[in-house]
């Protein structure tokens, strides 16, 4: 999915972004720096299993090592 959103203000280390028509969400600002009031950026979201897998096993074996420590 892709969407299409603009940048309404920046408060307090966040930018609020609307998309559609006065729907808004809070995005923060240090992941795009140089944004300003009015500028227009495309999101595109998409799933990832294969991430999501490896960051599953990845806390598995956290898990399980600390429970090797007990």
């Amino acid at each position: 999915m892709e969407i299409l959103v603009t940048v309404d203000r920046q408060e307090a280390g966040k930018l609020v972004l609307e998309y559609d028509v006065g729907k808004t969400f809070d995005f923060p600002a240090e992941l795009l720096p140089e944004a300003r009031e009015g500028d227009v950026f495309r999101f595109l979201i998409k799933e990832e299993p294969e991430e999501r897998k490896k960051r599953e096993k990845k806390i598995r074996d956290i898990m399980d090592r600390l429970q090797d420590r007990n």
